[in-house]
């Protein structure tokens, strides 16, 4: 078995042992952790834990001393520590249930413009004659990727509703910008899209279809993130792939977080106020 092949299996066990560990743990941190029914846009019965993304974050944590690859390594590296802001408020919003939607936006754009500081990296083409020579001015650049991965990871807390859903659609989605970097030669960004796809199915077997364990949004925040950083990069690294790709693989969160924000101000209602 190969360095890294060991470290997506390690990420996906680690972060299923991880979970069932918090399901297990739950009378001794529920009355802070708990969803409970009720909530305008719940549709459980019981109480259940809202943490399951600290299984992921610790699951990737623990098969990063795994990985082989010294490349795969710093975009996880770049991934976690990025993505704290995010998943911190996330995971303050899960356990107090206080947290505004104003500081959680805040808090996804700042992941977003760490992870363009820690790596270099900002989307510097959109393939639109235009809008490109914008974005060749660096902090335009930065803002707009910045821009981009916090309206991912909202996205993906909008549609963290129903078991499996938003860690589903992230797996598959991993698995897809995992597929177009293996077409185009991008080895070390498959591995990382395959580690982090393991880690959020890990997840998923605890979450689905019984519902042991929510994703929060710490864990949706993470998620978003984590998927829509590799989607800036694969286009970035890889001259051969058009951005747009990467937005079609983002685009079910995506329209489904524009759709929740037109239908709710048409009903006068605010976008960040959740519904059923």
């Amino acid at each position: 078995m190969t360095p890294d092949l060991f470290a997506i299996l390690t990420s996906a066990l680690a972060s299923f042992l991880v979970a069932s560990g918090v399901v297990a743990t739950a009378p001794s941190h529920g009355r802070f952790t708990m969803d409970k029914p009720g909530a305008v846009q719940g549709f459980h019965t019981r109480p259940t834990p809202r943490i399951g993304g600290i299984g992921i974050y610790l699951g990737l944590w623990l098969a990063l001393p795994l990985v082989g690859d010294a490349e795969v390594r710093t975009m996880l590296v770049t991934i976690l520590l990025a993505s704290m802001p995010a998943f911190a408020v996330g995971m303050l919003e899960d356990v107090t249930k206080r947290v505004g939607i104003a500081p959680r936006l805040f808090a996804t754009f700042v992941s977003g413009a760490m992870a363009c500081q820690l790596s270099g990296v900002a989307v510097s083409r959109l393939d639109i004659p235009i809008v490109d020579a914008a974005l060749a001015i660096t902090p335009l650049a930065v803002l707009f990727t910045a821009f981009a991965i916090a309206g991912v990871a909202n996205a993906f807390n909008i549609i963290d509703g129903l078991n499996g859903l938003a860690s589903g659609t992230a797996t598959i989605a991993l698995l897809a910008l995992a597929f177009i970097a293996a077409q185009v030669g991008d080895s070390s960004l498959m591995i990382t899209a395959l580690i982090l796809a393991a880690a959020i199915a890990g997840f998923g077997v605890v979450n689905f279809p019984w519902g042991k364990l929510f994703l929060g949004d710490g864990g949706a925040y993470f998620a978003g993130c984590a998927l829509a950083w590799l989607a800036v990069l694969l286009p970035m690294r890889n001259p051969t792939v058009s951005p747009w790709a990467s937005l079609l693989v983002c685009g079910y969160p995506v329209v489904e977080a524009l759709y929740s924000i037109a239908r709710r101000s048409l009903g006068h209602r605010s976008p960040g106020r959740p519904d059923r």
